[in-house]
């Protein structure tokens, strides 16, 4: 055999070699995206707390420590905002939750999820104008049925649930209020007391 026949000879095999893994890899990732399908789909219970009352929940003001409560949204309504910090459409939507435009927004109470320091991280990430949760996130996300994230529950003044959805970015966030709040005002029109 001559050299250069050896030498393409070698390279055939580290191709095959190579294509190899790649093939195994791939068959890795079909296997675990098949164990997810097989599972429950994860966003099965949107929209079921829809017109039901919004859980209540309770704890403390993670940069402050003041006491905070579901209680806050009894004048006006508000948002929770489910967030992880293993989420990267969540970090997305942090970066774009900034003056001017969460000023227009009804009061926002991010519940944040993952391992503590990590949410930590991403809540002071957020604007001061959104009080963060971080004690009991994961129970208060079971209460609200949020199986992914970010997740958005609009509350009005009442304590009942009148917008669900998964916003991406500050514009989303502000089409899903805005439509929760045409439905709050279709209500009023029937029934004045829903709104001040």
């Amino acid at each position: 055999m001559t050299l250069s026949l050896l030498a393409s000879y070698l390279a055939m095999w580290i191709l095959v070699l190579l294509q190899s893994l790649l093939l195994v890899a791939v068959l890795r990732q079909l296997g675990e995206l098949r164990s997810l399908a097989d599972r429950k789909d994860l966003r099965s219970n949107d929209g079921s707390m829809l017109g039901s009352s919004a859980p209540k929940f309770s704890g403390h003001e993670a940069r402050s420590g003041d006491a905070l409560s579901s209680n806050i949204f009894s004048e006006s309504g508000g948002i929770v905002l489910f967030l992880s910090s293993e989420c990267a459409t969540c970090r997305q939507l942090v970066e774009t939750l900034k003056p001017p435009l969460i000023k227009q927004l009804p009061p926002i109470i991010a519940v944040c999820q993952g391992e503590y320091r990590a949410a930590a991280r991403l809540g002071i990430k957020l604007d001061a104008a959104v009080r963060v949760l971080l004690k009991d996130a994961d129970e208060t996300a079971a209460r609200y049925k949020v199986s992914s994230f970010p997740t958005a529950v609009i509350v009005d003044r009442e304590q009942v649930v009148k917008g669900y959805g998964h916003p991406k970015n500050v514009d989303e966030l502000s089409e899903l209020v805005a439509g929760s709040l045409d439905y709050i005002r279709s209500l009023a029109n029937l029934q004045p007391q829903y709104l001040a």
